[in-house]
């Protein structure tokens, strides 16, 4: 008996029929397959990869965010430099870092009384800030006067602050011989500040025993009571490429910030006074350090160096565990010691 075979076809839109059998109708509908899913094992297999990764390049992010920092730290002083520079250009000397006085309306409602960061506003395109009520210039954070790696610029207590001071030079003892008025003999008469940027007064009876005196007004001459100082760049004999002018600042921990006696008063006003100046000598407790505790002295939020501006507005950055002797001449103006940072 001949057999006939039976081919049906199934209605398709385009009128083509498919035929039982194929393999056309033995495909998935709409051409799905079935795949294996990840197994629990592959799955933490990826996660631990994807987390060694993210352990690689985190260090790598970090440090390339804190070079940023430290670029944009390097371009403040710099332009702190630069300012100070256009200030001696316009009036024939370095701007002095003023004076401290009894209360802050007697201080710094005289501008003779500012600080340099608060002299050379006109100088940083911040004109209308020096121009303001002292009252509102020092509540006006100045951003260039922040190190971004310790802090964003912002009223802390109160008032505008700053991390950089200017080196007062290196607070050589002063000593006077009653019979001879030299430094040669053994009575002690304070100090001497020798920097580019120094207090707006020689003698100051208001700190006691440690008057300053400066060798402008005759080297400890008695009695010689406040005298303006003036500096300038013909008085750095030592060379201006070889004095530090402006350095970063060592200060205590964030809740210090508030209490410290280095940070207890706004960058522009009172001057003469720790928050704004520093000075670098041959000894232990002058050694510039990173932040934490509070030491008074030189330093920086930055993990192994700081950064200065010198006498000639080029920003170099010295390392912890610098000779103590060279950063002390590279402090003073007119010591007759050069020295040379590597």
């Amino acid at each position: 008996m001949q057999q006939h075979s039976l081919n049906v076809a199934a209605a398709t839109p385009s009128g083509r029929g498919l035929r039982l059998g194929s393999a056309s109708a033995a495909a998935p509908l709409g051409g799905l397959r079935h795949r294996a899913a990840f197994t629990l094992v592959e799955l933490l297999a990826v996660i631990m990869i994807i987390g060694t990764l993210i352990g690689l390049l985190l260090p790598a992010v970090q440090a390339a965010r804190e070079s940023a920092r430290r670029m944009s730290c390097s371009n403040n002083l710099k332009q702190i430099g630069l300012a100070t520079h256009n200030y001696h250009e316009a009036r024939s000397k370095f701007p002095n870092n003023g004076g401290d006085g009894a209360t802050l309306a007697i201080t710094c409602g005289v501008q003779a009384n500012w600080s340099a960061f608060g002299r050379i506003l006109p100088y940083i395109e911040a004109r209308e800030v020096y121009s303001a009520d002292y009252t509102q210039a020092m509540r006006t954070p100045i951003p260039m006067y922040y190190c971004p790696t310790r802090r964003a610029p912002a009223l802390y207590s109160g008032v505008a602050k700053t991390d950089y001071a200017a080196c007062q030079g290196s607070q050589r003892s002063v000593y006077d011989s009653a019979s001879s008025g030299s430094y040669s003999g053994s009575i002690y008469k304070g100090y001497q500040h020798d920097g580019l940027v120094c207090c707006n007064v020689c003698d100051m009876p208001a700190y006691g025993t440690a008057n300053i005196y400066c060798a402008q007004h005759g080297k400890g001459a008695a009695g010689a009571g406040p005298q303006a100082v003036t500096v300038r760049s013909k008085d750095a004999t030592d060379g201006l490429s070889k004095t530090i002018m402006f350095g970063e600042k060592q200060v205590g921990s964030e809740k210090e910030w508030l209490t410290e006696s280095d940070e207890n008063e706004a960058c522009l006003c009172p001057g003469c006074d720790i928050d704004t100046q520093r000075v670098l000598n041959n000894q232990a407790a002058k050694v510039p350090r990173p932040d934490v505790p509070s030491a008074l002295v030189f330093g920086s939020k930055h993990a192994n160096a700081w950064g200065v501006v010198m006498g000639d507005g080029s920003v170099r950055y010295i390392a912890y565990g610098a000779s103590m002797p060279v950063l002390e001449s590279l402090a003073g103006r007119d010591d007759g010691k050069t020295a040379t940072l590597e």
